[in-house]
């Protein structure tokens, strides 16, 4: 399951953690066994070592005897191992002197490198660890917590007590490539950026921009807008959407995301909507619900009350983090006026937020942006986003400067 030479780093590791904890030359075998088993748990991980424990019914360290037993002791049955024979197995490494009232572990020394040679290595993950959680994300910065779950995910024995550090944050502002921001992210320097492998240097990534659909807003105010409850076939083609935004403006990284809310019976219906959305570029990211015995007004509003929420957290995301070149909401919500004026403000280029939806639904808080530079395109008869012309109940205002009299012919 584990080779010698893995169970020979993680006997390394505990040895030096104890070490730093104890301050000590000598240790004593029960503390050390469990710092190996908390060690080799984590190499197989928790789901693995809580199934072999469940189905074996093993006992905390057997688990270990079971995990260390094939490698160390071809042919001997784990259950008659024990942390003695796991001990035994490294002689080079430590000394084991066996007591009645409890064993004595005294670690050899060894070459003084070796805490060098795991910091060099973690460095190494941090850095590509960032490297793709900017590349997925699109962000020059990503949040500090996030970069733990996924050093932990490529490296789950990963601890920086290893490297003689009290918590991650600690570790990283000692990091010369990487740089620990006062709002809790952390981004690569231009040093670490730059291709530092001998290869071509890559051409810098253009700025990222982002469509954000609240899908449960849009199709209420579609209701609204053509005067019935039956939307099937007015429902907007989203893959208009995101190529009106490219030709808009090509000089962007574009990436949509269409939030929606469904109950469990509605997921496996929506399949094929789901795998239309993926096709045109667009990521759903779909959130539980609960219609259970709720008209369909108020499961209208239960829904829209979920996704508003959503988008509003993810708005209020950019916002904080002002990464986002241009951010186009396809929302209604009155609530997100100051999020996204903060958006806008930060910015020093024109049209850095866009909203679009039926203009003659946009309530006042919302509108009063445009004062601010925010831009307002209607869904309809600015994208184009209907196969077939909605019959709108009320008349689309339009901006008498930007009247185009050959749509008159």
């Amino acid at each position: 399951m584990i080779d010698k030479q893995t169970l020979e780093k993680a006997l390394q590791e505990s040895l030096q953690k104890m070490q730093r904890k104890e301050q000590k030359s000598e240790l004593h075998a029960a503390p050390l066994a469990k710092v190996v088993s908390k060690k080799l748990s984590a190499l197989i991980g928790s789901d693995k070592a809580t199934e072999i424990s469940s189905k074996l019914g093993l006992s905390n360290f057997k688990l270990v005897s079971a995990i260390f037993g094939e490698a160390l002791y071809p042919g001997r049955d784990f259950r008659d191992l024990g942390f003695r024979d796991f001990l035994k197995a490294f002689p080079d490494l430590v000394e084991l002197r066996e007591k009645f009232d409890g064993d004595i572990v005294i670690p050899k020394p060894q070459d003084s490198n070796t805490v060098d040679e795991v910091k060099a290595r973690y460095v190494a993950l941090l850095i590509e660890t960032i490297r793709e959680q900017v590349e997925r994300t699109g962000l020059a910065q990503i949040p500090i917590s996030l970069a733990g779950l996924w050093l932990k995910k490529k490296a789950p024995n990963f601890d920086v007590s290893d490297i003689q550090f009290h918590s991650l944050s600690e570790w990283i502002r000692s990091v010369p490539d990487v740089t620990l921001h006062e709002d809790g992210t952390v981004s690569l320097a231009i040093s670490a950026s730059d291709d530092t492998a001998g290869q071509k240097q890559q051409k810098p990534k253009r700025e990222r921009a982002y469509i954000i659909i609240d899908s449960t807003d849009v199709i209420a105010q579609l209701y609204s807008v053509i005067g019935n409850r039956s939307a099937e076939g007015n429902l907007p083609d989203w893959g208009k959407l995101v190529e009106a935004m490219k030709k808009r403006y090509p000089k962007f990284d574009w990436a949509a995301r269409y939030f929606l809310s469904q109950t469990l019976e509605e997921a496996e219906a929506m399949s094929g909507f789901v795998r239309y959305l993926n096709n045109v570029g667009i990521e759903p990211h779909a959130f539980e619900f609960s219609a259970a015995g709720k008209s369909f007004d108020a499961t209208l509003e239960a829904r829209r009350d979920i996704t508003r929420g959503i988008v509003a957290r993810t708005i209020a995301f950019h916002a904080l983090l002002n990464q986002a070149a241009i951010i186009v909401v396809v929302s209604h919500d009155e609530g997100l006026a100051g999020a996204l004026l903060t958006l806008q403000k930060a910015s020093i280029t024109p049209d850095r937020v866009v909203v679009v939806g039926f203009t003659e639904r946009m309530p006042a808080e919302l509108l009063e942006l445009q004062q601010h530079g925010v831009k307002f395109l209607d869904l309809e008869a600015d994208i184009g986003a209907f196969k077939q012309p909605l019959n709108r109940r009320h008349s689309v205002l339009k901006n008498a400067a930007e009247f185009d009299p050959r749509g008159t012919l």
